[in-house]
């Protein structure tokens, strides 16, 4: 794809390496502000990449339905959601999480 870098920025690298726990309790980590996060499955790997308007309330929704199998999550802050939805594009394109792919087709 034409412009999307082949690995995520030294910023949103750095933040996606501070993984948190899938608890209610960790969720104290999260901001109300806008973002990407990304939610990890058994063994680490990416399961799901999405963009909130709200990071605490989406990763809360993901761990208290189960439909995504979460482990671990991460999140970045975005200055705007285009700016969210741009990364979101970037990490599915690196990652191709499961649970992104199911829900596109």
């Amino acid at each position: 794809m034409i412009g999307v870098p082949t690995r995520p920025s030294k910023r949103s690298r750095s933040a996606l390496a501070r993984r948190y726990g899938a608890s209610v309790n960790n969720l104290s980590h999260v901001p109300t502000s806008r973002g990407i996060y990304v939610l990890y499955g058994a063994g680490g790997a990416v399961a799901y990449v999405g963009t909130a308007r709200s990071l605490r309330q989406a990763i809360n929704r993901h761990i208290e339905s189960g439909d995504v199998p979460v482990t671990r999550f991460a999140f970045v802050e975005a200055d705007s959601m285009e700016a969210a939805q741009k990364k979101q594009r970037e990490l599915i394109a690196l990652y191709n999480p499961p649970y992104n792919m199911t829900s596109m087709s």
